[in-house]
């Protein structure tokens, strides 16, 4: 797909791809992130945002890009409660000025999340899915985003021979105390995390003392009572790196890598190229990822994904 055709950015970051939907708050807090997919932005686009964006940081986004605001639509949609965002549009009576913007331009979705409702509304209005040649296309892929979207989905899928994995199970909520007490035994700290969660939303650390005596592990309601949990060894770490690719046609190839900053587990933050410190892991996680993007692309995948490692004190993924 050319880089002339326009964009409808959906930052639809009220998505089940990351919790159920009925962990509102936690998405409503994520979609505080929407406005800075204001920089995707260039002329001819579409801008639907969930969260409103002030004229002062628009003025200021479009000085840094070049790109004419009058060049522009922004569509922002009012909160509708746990929903997705392509049910958000439509119960707020937006989705024909969507399409009537989108026009008949050969125009295409660029979702924050590739999940089904996005796919079911650019099929509504009338536009592929970038980077999809149609929409069908990306509905192949939907299992995949889905799959890898979840804790447990990836520990599958990356869970092969040589791979950085810290040692941990998948479990029901019911057993993730007996899970944390087995893996306890063996390590100083476990982190018990729910399948899907984000931004850390859910997660915990606990340590032996947390889970002396009669203590017990209190979780969040993340998932139900039936809901899928990992508990993994808690890492000492010193640094926390990444490398993003992006699966096309061609291949896998390597965007872009840095360092992030986390806080408790939590994403707050991210800085490019990767440091000196962390470049000795570089080639051994690009091969790694370029691996990952093989699998991605045998099961329809197409677009960017990142996968992120832990290093410890002595530099040690």
């Amino acid at each position: 797909m050319a880089e002339t055709v326009p964009m409808v950015v959906f930052a639809n970051f009220l998505s089940d791809l990351a919790v159920d939907l009925d962990e509102g708050q936690a998405l409503a807090t994520w979609a505080q992130q929407a406005p800075r997919k204001a920089w995707l932005l260039r002329p001819g686009d579409v801008f639907v945002t969930p969260v409103p964006l002030s004229r002062e940081f628009l003025r200021f986004v479009y000085d840094l890009t070049g790109v004419p605001p009058e060049s522009v639509a922004v569509v922002e949609v009012p909160p509708a409660g746990a929903v997705p965002q392509g049910r958000a549009v439509r119960e707020a009576g937006l989705e024909e000025h969507v399409r009537a913007l989108a026009g008949d331009r050969g125009a295409a979705l660029l979702p924050t999340a590739l999940d089904a409702s996005a796919i079911a509304f650019a099929r509504d209005i009338g536009i592929a899915v970038h980077p999809y040649p149609t929409v069908e296309a990306a509905e192949v892929a939907l299992r995949m985003t889905m799959l890898l979207n979840t804790k447990s989905g990836f520990r599958a899928a990356a869970g092969q021979p040589g791979s950085w994995l810290p040692a941990g199970r998948v479990c029901r909520r019911s057993q993730a105390e007996g899970v944390a007490r087995d893996l306890l035994r063996d390590h100083e700290r476990v982190v018990v995390k729910p399948d899907r969660s984000a931004g850390g939303h859910g997660m915990r650390f606990v340590s032996r003392e947390d889970l002396r005596g009669e203590a017990s592990l209190l979780l969040d309601t993340v998932g139900g009572p039936e809901g899928l949990w990992v508990v993994e060894e808690c890492l000492d770490v010193a640094e926390s790196v990444s490398i993003r690719m992006e699966v096309a046609a061609s291949g896998a190839h390597a965007l872009f890598s840095g360092a992030m900053r986390t806080v408790q587990g939590s994403f707050t933050g991210y800085s490019s190229p990767l440091p000196p410190s962390c470049e000795h892991v570089a080639g051994e996680l690009e091969e790694w990822e370029t691996a990952l993007g093989r699998h991605l692309a045998d099961h329809g995948y197409a677009g960017p994904f990142g996968l992120d490692a832990l290093l410890d004190a002595d530099g040690a993924a």
